[in-house]
């Protein structure tokens, strides 16, 4: 059997990047193993590499970064439906309230979310403002003539 040589990129070899692509999805590794036909104590040593740790870690934070793009893009349609299911008065009384209460959770996260981010950049703010005074206000050290070199550091010889 010819072994493939891993890709240039990321290190890995086809299997290793399929059972990377798995394990992020959430497969189990016996899921895993049986579905690339090798054994698991293979695949529980592959994901001893970097490679394949950096790989799975990568993979989840892309299938992170789609969700949180699809759910933002489906935010509109939600409160369009939240609002008109809250002004129904068609609508059962509890399910008028559990849109209100939802678009109150949801108004309240958002906000608590933007002070948040307003606090942590106040605060890299004031942490580089720190950062660029310290530089400013660091002295360059006093140049060590030969005659400081030459001088002992037994007291009698003063």
């Amino acid at each position: 059997m010819v072994a493939r040589l891993p890709n240039i990129i990321d290190g890995l070899r086809e299997q290793e990047r399929l059972a990377a692509d798995l394990l992020a999805r959430g497969k189990t590794c016996r899921e895993v193993a049986r579905a690339l036909g090798i054994s698991e104590k293979t695949l529980y040593n592959w994901r001893k590499r970097p490679a394949v740790q950096r790989a799975i870690y990568n993979m989840q934070q892309e299938l992170i970064d789609s969700s949180e793009s699809k759910h933002v893009a489906l935010m509109p349609d939600a409160i369009k439906t939240l609002t008109d299911i809250m002004n129904d008065p068609a609508a059962r009384a509890s399910d008028r309230i559990a849109a209100s209460r939802a678009l109150l959770n949801g108004a309240a996260a958002y906000q608590e979310r933007k002070l948040l981010e307003r606090t942590v950049s106040d605060l890299e703010s004031q942490i580089y403002g720190v950062l660029e005074l310290k530089a400013d206000t660091v002295k360059e050290p006093e140049p060590i003539s030969e005659m400081d070199l030459l001088k002992s550091a037994d007291p009698e010889d003063e």
